[in-house]
Formats: C-alpha cells, structure tokens, sequence
C-alpha cells in the first residue's frame, strides 16, 4: 500500500532525479532568470534547500556536513534568495506529480483519487502584501496582518500535493476549475461541500472526472417518488394535466 512515510522515502532516495540539474537551468532560463557559473548554481543551491528540510530544517552548519560541500553561511543564504519564485513553483508541482505516479497500489477501485482543500495564511505587514492580498474581510484595517487564501490538490494516497493556487482571500470554489488541469479523465476528486455546484459538477464532466462533494447544508434533496422535480410520468409521479 502507498503511504505518505514511503512517498517521503521515495524523495528522499532520489532528490537529485526528481530535482535534475537540467530540469533547474531549463526553468531557469525560461524565466529570464541568469546566473553565474559558482559552485552554489541553482540547482545546488535547490538541492541544498531540499536536504536542509528534509533533515528537519537543519542548521547550515550541519547542512554543509551532510552534503560534503564548503560554503559559508551568508554564500547561502544569498544563493538561496535568488531562487526564483516559480522555479521553486513549478518543481514542487513536478515532485508532486511524480511522487503520486502511476502506482497501482495508490489507487481506489482502479482510479487516482484526489483531494481539493482550501486554507489560510497569514504573512508579514508590508505595503506590497497588504495591497496584494488585502486583510479577512472581519479584519479592521492596520490592526492585524494581510491574509492569502491557498487552495490544494492533494493526492489522497502519498500526501503530494499536485498543485497549489495562492491568491487574495475568495471562497474555496473560486479558481478551483484551475486544478482540474493536473487531473485526467477517469480521476476522482474529494471536497467538502464548498465544492459542491453544479457548474463545477459540469466542468468535471466535460472532463471526464468523476466529483465526490458533501451537498451544501442548505439543499434539499429528496429522492422520493412525486417529488416536485420528478418528470411526469414517473412512477409515484401524476402523468401531465392529471390531478
């Protein structure tokens, strides 16, 4: 059976396959972003990061140990602030991805089985944050801290997380027909009932994904025969014009 431990175990054995120094310059360059030949290139520097959190955030000290490398502290520090945003981005979905794999054993009932989650994080109060992300909508202004609202598309057996959308606070349905690019027909994907419309029903079925949601609180649903939405005719049902 595929667990979170042997998804971790498996990043763990083969960071630098999952992180190829191809894969870091290739993103790097279509980014625009340029860089120096040194020995803390990105993709050492990506390396590094990884090792550092996968050893519990490790002290640099000890990361400079377990990798066998000299650096200084401050050299990586700065390497690591140079990192692009979506370098980073776009290798976490990759990893993602990956780790989920094709897996039998990570299947239900022969499907990927996904899970769509939203929450929250706060951040640091700066003019660019505040602007960007604005406060909760029960925050006075200048008496707390902006807040973002993070939207997730987790694979149910590992753990990985496939995909993320990071943006002001909006209500979880909001932006979520945005994961549905990493899923494939055949998948199933799992949310609570902030999931759960038919407009998002209806883009899962064009795309042949199947949608497991809790039915919104405040809908009704009945199965029973006469109900009101029932087509005429139908067993239980009075045919048109009857009484």
């Amino acid at each position: 059976m595929v667990t979170i431990d042997r998804a971790l175990q498996k990043v763990k054995a083969n960071v630098a396959g999952l992180l190829s120094c191809e894969s870091v310059f290739e993103i790097c360059a279509s980014l625009g972003h340029a860089w120096r030949d040194t020995p803390l290139n990105p993709a050492v520097t990506l390396h590094l990061f990884v090792m550092q959190i996968l050893a519990g955030n490790t002290a640099i000290t000890n990361l400079r140990h377990l990798s066998g490398l000299d650096f200084t502290s401050g050299a990586y520090c700065q390497a690591r602030m140079r990192l692009p945003l979506e370098l980073i981005a776009d290798l976490a979905r990759k990893i993602g991805r990956a780790v989920a794999g094709e897996d039998p054993e990570g299947l239900w009932r022969g499907h990927r089985l996904w899970l769509a989650d939203g929450s929250s994080a706060s951040m640091p109060d700066t003019p660019e944050l505040r602007e960007h992300f604005g406060y909760a909508p029960s925050q006075k202004e200048g008496c707390g801290f902006p807040v973002a609202s993070v939207l997730l598309l987790v694979h149910a057996a590992t753990g990985a997380i496939a995909d993320m959308l990071i943006r002001p606070m909006a209500h979880d349905i909001s932006g979520v027909a945005f994961l549905h690019a990493a899923l494939r027909a055949g998948d199933v994907l799992v949310g609570d009932r902030g999931f759960c419309s038919f407009a998002h029903l209806a883009l899962l079925f064009q795309r042949r994904i199947h949608g497991v949601f809790r039915i919104h609180q405040r809908v009704k649903v009945s199965f029973k025969p006469g109900r009101a939405h029932t087509r005429p005719g139908a067993k239980g049902c009075p045919p048109r014009g009857g009484s």
